[in-house]
């Protein structure tokens, strides 16, 4: 499900072909149920995608994927962890992260699956989210509340 889902995100042509409505749904199976043999699938896949395009639900395929992928890290104790910084993090500074969230905000038996961006606007400090939860640390966080409360105080 990576692989279609990586290829229906890389292929504006693919994605274009599979939600477009003048194509008839027999044209689109057989174009799906061919690339997908041609790429040598399972034949449970081919099967879940002939399916998919018979019931006309080939222009979800790629939410159809994120909810699979979703069901499979569920199925493994993988939590999503996402880390914004206002700059890069090295390599040591992710690693301590890593620890300190497996310690704190994770069950035993779950296993961080750890992405990080970088977002300039948070001017410093951290974001991470660890599945649902979220801990802002961030700079632009502590000065929007602190312009709130000067404001209350300025209007009272």
């Amino acid at each position: 499900m990576k692989k279609i889902r990586g290829a229906v995100a890389r292929s504006p042509q693919l994605q274009s072909f599979l939600s477009d409505p003048s194509q008839q749904r027999k044209q689109k199976r057989e174009a799906v149920l061919s690339m997908l043999k041609e790429q040598k699938y399972s034949e449970v896949m081919v099967n879940l995608f002939k399916v998919i395009a018979e019931n006309g639900r080939l222009a979800l395929t790629a939410k159809i994927a994120e909810s699979f992928d979703e069901i499979m890290r569920a199925h493994r104790n993988e939590v999503a962890v996402k880390i914004t910084s206002a700059k890069p993090l090295g390599p040591d500074v992710i690693d301590a992260l890593k620890q300190s969230i497996n310690k704190r905000m994770l069950t035993r038996g779950e296993v961080p699956q750890v992405t990080t961006s970088v977002d300039s606007s948070i001017l410093g400090g951290l974001i991470i989210q660890v599945g649902d939860k979220t801990v802002d640390l961030s700079v632009l966080t502590r000065v929007t509340a602190l312009n709130k409360a000067l404001e209350e105080s300025i209007h009272q």
